[in-house]
Formats: C-alpha cells, structure tokens, sequence
C-alpha cells in the first residue's frame, strides 16, 4: 500500500471497537494504531511508543508523540500536548512509510487523533 491510500485509511478510524493489549507494559491500543502495525509494518513503532508514554505518564496525562520521518531517519517527539517537550527519541534508520504519524495517550490508552 502507498503513503496516500494508507493516509486516506487512516482518516476513516474514528472512535474503536476494539482494544490491543501491549505485552509488556499496561497499556491499551485503539483500532486505528492497528491499522498503522498493519499496514506501515510498525509493531517497534507503537510498541516504543506504548513504553515512553507509560514511563512519562507522571510527567502528563497527556501526551502527544509525533514521529517525522526524512531521509530514512526519524524524529520521534513526546509533548504535553501543548507543546511542552518530555521526550526525544531518535531514529538513525526507519523505513516507516510515512513523513510524519501522530498518536495521543491518555488513561493508559494510545490512539490516532482522530479517535480522540
């Protein structure tokens, strides 16, 4: 699938009838960040995401993480939501599809911003 019809998918999840339960850390995942472990190959991605924000919960009970991809190298971003930084992470290589993916956090759930 290309980036288009993957970012024309993605406009459709609003809300969830399902939940996705992360292995290792207490956190929740929506239908619409399945669809991006689906179809972007992206498992490591929400996984870390699902980790990092478990881990700044304290710091916020909001989180916005953003990663902006260029050049096969990524920037993953972890704001309060209102542009406050908590977090950094960055990527040497990824062959993520994308340019760029938002995910929300919060009460111990991870989903698009448009299921919010």
């Amino acid at each position: 699938m290309n980036p288009q019809e993957i970012r024309e998918n993605l406009a459709q999840f609003h809300g969830t009838e399902n939940f996705y339960k992360h292995p290792l850390c207490n956190v929740i995942w929506t239908d619409g960040a399945q669809y991006v472990i689906d179809s972007c190959n992206a498992h490591w991605l929400v996984s870390d995401v699902c980790i990092q924000c478990d881990a700044l919960k304290e710091k916020s009970e909001f989180i916005k993480a953003q990663l902006s991809c260029d050049n096969e190298k990524g920037v993953l971003e972890y704001t309060n939501g209102n542009g406050k930084l908590l977090h950094v992470h960055e990527y040497r290589y990824t062959d993520f599809p994308l340019d760029v993916i938002a995910f929300y956090y919060t009460n111990r759930t991870l989903l698009l911003p448009s299921e919010y």
